[in-house]
């Protein structure tokens, strides 16, 4: 079926093409899907037994959940279960705009009908935007215990070692230390636990570094979706740390073997993704299908630097964050952008934002005359953040786009 739009219609459905059709070659990459898929039950599994979950975005912070032993749960996977329902709850229970983010209405009316199941902590970090500052609220009304986390603005020009980016050091530390807190319900965090977690993540970003590498030189061995489940999962390992790390080793010794993929040798043109993880997975596949492979990504999972283990674990995860794409200005995502491109060789760029989302509209108009500048030929994308397949306008611009850059 390669070399032909395919009609799927879930993000379940994807997955299993992905998995059985794809990807029939990888046990690896089977086991990846299946964490992926079962990632909300365990997490909700495992609650009910009485471990401790809490709802955060589950990327950078989520060595300091496991640290203070609670399981995160990513708010993009409620993403994926979003459904029509949820966005009628929003509009008419919640009275949410029509015209709102749409990431904020799935989330919000996920929310409301995920109130009775065990989950009941959310880390919210206000750096997201207002729009879901206030779905935070309101979701307090519906029985969940929400703690905000204050996340500090990087402006341009505040470079690591100046007075002002020790300032923000200093005040993002606290606000990580009374977030630990909060998730040990109002217990002292044990520092040399988080510090051990700092170790293993910075072991699993190794791994992955490696896989990324190992595959420019094999771009269709692990598609594109495949591959932002593998960057997914480097943020909370699926609930399952030591499972996810087995996998990463399981799927390094296959791509260092002899693989069957691409026997003809077909040339790919290798994409450059920015910004946010595309919840319509039909996008990846028609990347993929017009000959292009998403080698570089500049998305919330950084796996081009590691966590400092021999300062306090705690300022460490401060320091990770400010030294990250998301900490402030899109100054900072430029850096990040010229590494990817530089590393994977990109001739195109493709920025991926949400409907509605007028903060990331305006960033991507900045970085896209960046790109212009650079000559580097780009598309911005809006896409929906509830589940269902994107439509057919979408898929024809990104295969064009594609299709010119070959």
């Amino acid at each position: 079926m390669e070399g032909k739009q395919i009609n799927l219609q879930s993000q379940i459905e994807y997955i299993e093409y992905s998995k059985n059709v794809q990807h029939s070659y990888s046990k690896a990459i089977g086991k990846l899907f299946d964490m992926a898929v079962s990632y909300l039950k365990y997490a909700e599994k495992e609650c009910e037994a009485g471990k401790n979950a809490a709802y955060t975005q589950a990327i950078w912070e989520s060595p300091l959940f496991y640290g203070c032993d609670c399981i995160p749960v990513a708010t993009t996977e409620l993403g994926r279960l979003g459904s029509k329902q949820a966005i009628a709850i929003a509009e008419n229970h919640f009275l949410v705009p029509k015209e709102a983010c749409s990431m904020v209405e799935s989330l919000i009316g996920e929310w409301y009908l995920q109130r009775k199941r065990p989950i009941k902590k959310i880390v919210g970090q206000n750096s997201s935007c207002e729009a879901q500052n206030m779905a935070f609220e309101l979701v307090k009304n519906e029985g969940y215990n929400v703690h905000r986390l204050d996340n500090v603005y990087r402006p341009p020009g505040c470079m690591d070692g100046d007075a002002k980016y020790e300032q923000l050091v200093g005040f993002m530390t606290k606000e990580l230390e009374d977030t630990a807190r909060f998730l040990l319900d109002g217990k002292e965090p044990d520092r040399e636990k988080i510090r051990a977690e700092l170790v293993r993540c910075n072991e699993a970003i190794d791994k992955v570094r490696e896989i990324m590498e190992l595959r420019k030189k094999k771009p269709l061995y692990i598609k594109s979706l495949a591959t932002m489940y593998l960057l997914t999962g480097l943020g909370h390992y699926f609930g399952r740390p030591q499972e996810y790390l087995d996998l990463l080793d399981e799927l390094l010794e296959e791509m260092k073997g002899e693989t069957n993929e691409n026997p003809e040798g077909k040339e790919v043109v290798p994409i450059i993704w920015v910004g946010g993880r595309g919840q319509e997975f039909g996008i990846y596949h028609a990347v993929d299908n017009c000959g292009g492979a998403i080698i570089g990504w500049v998305s919330d999972n950084c796996y081009t630097k590691k966590y400092d283990t021999t300062i306090d674990p705690i300022e460490a995860i401060a320091r990770f964050y400010l030294n990250s794409q998301r900490a402030g200005s899109a100054e900072h995502r430029k850096t990040f952008i010229n590494q990817q491109l530089e590393e994977a060789n990109g001739k195109g760029v493709i920025f991926y934002g949400y409907v509605g989302c007028s903060f990331g509209g305006v960033e991507f108009e900045m970085l896209r005359n960046y790109m212009k500048s650079l000559d580097v030929p780009s598309i911005t994308i809006e896409g929906s953040f509830q589940v269902g397949p994107p439509s057919g306008q979408l898929l024809t611009r990104v295969s064009a786009f594609i299709e010119m850059l070959t």
